[in-house]
C-alpha cells in the first residue's frame, strides 16, 4: 500500500477542522478556569491562597476534576496552568491533563474544581 501526503499538508500538522477544535476547547478551558477563579476569588474563606499567590511562581487551576470508584476508583480532569515570567507578569496558559488510579475500600463519585 502505498500512501501519498500533499505536499499542502505535511505529516506533522495537523488538518485545520482540527486544528479549530483543539483551539475552540482551549478557549473553552480557559473561559471555565476564569470562572473558577472568579468563584474562588468572591469567597472570602479563600483570602489566605490570594496572598499567597502574591508569591506564586505558578498557578494551576483545574475548573472540573471527576472523582469516582467502587473499590478501583480513578480521578482526573484538564488543567491550566500559569506561571510568572521574570518580570512579574503572567505567561500564556498552558494545557495538560491530571489523573490517577487507586484501589482499596472506597465507593462514591465527587466532582470538584481545584486551584494550585
Amino acid at each position: 500500500m502505498h500512501v501519498r501526503l500533499s505536499p499542502q499538508w505535511p505529516a506533522i500538522a495537523p488538518p485545520p477542522a482540527l486544528a479549530a477544535d483543539k483551539r475552540e476547547e482551549a478557549v473553552d478551558l480557559v473561559e471555565d478556569a476564569a470562572e473558577t477563579i472568579s468563584y474562588f476569588s468572591a469567597d472570602s474563606a479563600f483570602e489566605p491562597m490570594w496572598s499567597l499567590a502574591e508569591q506564586a511562581k505558578a498557578i494551576v487551576i483545574i475548573p472540573q476534576s471527576l472523582r469516582a470508584g467502587f473499590v478501583f476508583g480513578g480521578s482526573g480532569g484538564d488543567a491550566v496552568m500559569i506561571a510568572r515570567n521574570k518580570d512579574a507578569t503572567w505567561s500564556q496558559p498552558t494545557f495538560f491533563a491530571v489523573g490517577s488510579v487507586s484501589f482499596g475500600f472506597q465507593a462514591g463519585a465527587e466532582m470538584s474544581e481545584i486551584v494550585l
